[in-house]
């Protein structure tokens, strides 16, 4: 789907957060980029999602251009919910922006929202609902277009860790029944062996990729494969000093 050929991206005053930074990403897949903090994770997912531009390198569609308005999904660390809208509302909102009529919008965010587990909560506001909810309305709302492409920026690191669970879950079921190409972003080693294919890691900034490890599919965080892959990237990831 998209090659990242030796990007690197310096901002004003110096700043150097990625270097050289090369990887492929293959329809379908499920990437997580980890690394440590600062080390230009969120920068180089600004830059897939075209709201930023390398200082050098360039990004190479295979479409020979990037998706089109509404194809690629975003949910960040904070699910971001218009406090006086309803579930259903917040879902259908970027069909709504895309013009598409709001029957048929709040019906496809509804459909997003059951397959999240929150049809008795169509009507809810956001002050309504537990930090795991909120949420997954997030993950509706970035679902509700049917992206081509899934990009998520820490999404579930402020939550309890049987509620992110759930969600890690709930994502991996759903990109396997969509395959929906997902790059998550994520600190957690647990969290990247578990629900990714391939795990990118980077480098302290400025960023710049020394692993591309391949994970086995996990069914359950106990099994001894699961543990092995944890294991595969502890000894590679990048020593913070």
């Amino acid at each position: 789907m998209l090659r990242i050929e030796q990007v690197s991206r310096a901002y004003p005053g110096g700043t150097l957060a990625l270097r050289d930074v090369s990887f492929s990403l293959a329809r379908g897949s499920f990437t997580a980029l980890l690394g440590p903090s600062g080390c230009g994770k969120s920068t180089l997912l600004r830059l897939i999602a075209g709201l930023d531009q390398p200082s050098a390198g360039r990004l190479v569609w295979q479409a020979g251009a990037p998706p089109a308005p509404g194809r690629i999904g975003m949910v960040f660390q904070d699910p971001v919910l218009l406090p006086w809208a309803d579930a259903r509302a917040n879902a259908a909102l970027p069909l709504r922006l895309l013009g598409e009529p709001a029957a048929a919008a709040d019906a496809r965010a509804e459909a997003a929202l059951r397959r999240l587990g929150l049809g008795d909560f169509l009507a809810a506001r956001p002050r309504a609902l537990s930090g795991g909810m909120r949420m997954r309305v997030a993950l509706a709302r970035a679902l509700a277009t049917g992206p081509d492409l899934l990009l998520l920026d820490e999404p579930f690191a402020a939550l309890d860790e049987p509620t992110r669970h759930r969600l890690q879950d709930d994502l991996k079921r759903l990109q396997a029944e969509s395959r929906t190409t997902v790059v998550l972003v994520t600190h957690s080693m647990y969290e990247a062996a578990f629900c990714a294919e391939t795990v990118v890691l980077l480098a302290p900034r400025p960023g710049r990729v020394v692993a591309s490890l391949t994970m086995a599919p996990h069914g359950s965080r106990l099994d001894d494969a699961f543990q092995h892959d944890v294991a595969a990237i502890v000894h590679a990831f990048p020593d913070a000093a």
